[in-house]
């Protein structure tokens, strides 16, 4: 028996910008139900708490449901549940305390009703991605580090001692999402093997980098690069210094707006977004440094640095990571700029890619600004004017 439930429709994981699924793709789905609430939510302008949803808010009803699934149908049949709570901390991470309580209760409630014999994983796929936070170098780190909590049944630990004794070591060592789908692909296959059925099998789908169970010991000198991990999102051996050489800031700032404006001229097919500039920075922090062979057979010194700038128009902020050779050269890491504020409101007349929109600044959208400009600058000298003349 299976279960697949999203408290956020409008950017669910695959339905926002994306085609969705035209037969549901487990028993039971929630998605026609939270689509309901939300658009009766809309019509109705009701509070969170939706008379679709018994009175409780989205996280609340799903964590509802997700005790009744395991309760009734877990306790009794080989099941499998994906849920994703997006709501609660999605636009705010200050929100995720006000569930604490709720969050524990439905850990111990599932614990208690299906846990000999269910493995949990309870995880995130991302840490805060824009907001105050974000724009400081302390969030830097947090985008790039979800966490990642497992709990496996006191009948597993015993039957396969090795497995947890693996995954207690592999706490300190580097994973990614690779493992976390070869692990499931050991649970599935021990499932079949303990409740004699035949289980659809994993799809054939080979890792393009290195990856390994979470039940089997991980390397110990693994990398990012190997991992698939991405260098502007790898944090292994970051010693962050403050750097303050202005030349090379506005350098490196001129250089992540050139790649920022590329990715707007490259997709932009209507040409509705406007050519971005280069403001001021949020933050520069030296991360570290080695040496390249370059294309004259010579090895080259460099320094790496992650640098956040403030662009114009639309006040977009942008991150990425700098690599500066000693000869002068400059390239981005990986080609990769990440966007760190809310594009909300600003990127609407991009409908069908996601990607334009994390970049778009909305022609339409400037030219209303200017005028909301001009019109508040010519309210405020006629305020001036009528003091002065009553002075």
């Amino acid at each position: 028996m299976t279960a697949f439930l999203e408290d956020a429709p409008g950017i669910a994981i695959f339905n926002y910008l994306k085609t969705g699924f035209v037969l549901p793709p487990a028993d039971y789905y929630l998605r026609p139900l939270m689509v309901a609430d939300q658009q009766y939510s809309k019509r109705s302008q009701s509070s969170a708490q939706s008379s679709c949803l018994r009175g409780l808010t989205p996280t609340s009803f799903m964590s509802e449901y997700l005790k009744d699934f395991s309760s009734q149908v877990s306790a009794s049949y080989p099941s499998f549940l994906l849920s994703w709570f997006t709501t609660v901390g999605h636009d705010d991470f200050n929100l995720l305390k006000l569930y604490d309580e709720e969050f524990q209760d439905l850990l111990e409630s599932v614990v208690s009703s299906s846990g000999e014999n269910s493995v949990i994983f309870f995880i995130s796929d991302h840490g805060y991605r824009f907001g105050n936070f974000r724009e400081t170098f302390l969030g830097y780190y947090e985008e790039s580090l979800p966490f990642f909590f497992v709990r496996i049944p006191p009948s597993l630990r015993q039957s396969h001692p090795q497995w947890y004794k693996n995954l207690k070591t592999n706490v300190n060592r580097l994973t990614t999402p690779f493992d976390l789908y070869e692990t499931l692909k050991d649970i599935l296959n021990l499932a079949e093997t303990s409740n004699n059925i035949t289980s659809p099998k994993a799809p054939a789908f080979p890792p393009p980098v290195y990856a390994s169970s979470l039940f089997s010991l991980g390397r110990l000198n693994r990398t990012c690069e190997e991992s698939g991990i991405p260098q502007r999102y790898c944090l292994c051996g970051l010693t962050p210094h403050l750097f303050k050489d202005k030349k090379l800031i506005k350098q490196f700032g001129e250089l992540i707006v050139n790649k920022v404006n590329e990715i707007i001229k490259e997709r932009d097919t209507s040409s509705q977004c406007a050519a971005l500039e280069y403001k001021s920075q949020v933050y520069v922090r030296e991360v570290g440094g080695g040496d390249k062979w370059n294309n004259l057979g010579k090895i080259e010194p460099y320094k790496d640095y992650v640098m956040a700038l403030e662009t114009s128009p639309g006040g977009g902020r942008f991150e990425s990571r700098i690599r500066h050779f000693e000869n002068g050269v400059l390239e981005l890491e990986g080609a990769g700029v990440s966007r760190i504020n809310s594009y909300a409101g600003l990127s609407d007349c991009v409908t069908s890619d996601y990607v334009l929109r994390n970049y778009c600044m909305c022609k339409d959208v400037v030219e209303k600004q200017k005028k909301e400009k001009l019109e508040k600058e010519k309210k405020e000298k006629a305020k001036k004017k009528e003091k002065s003349k009553k002075g």
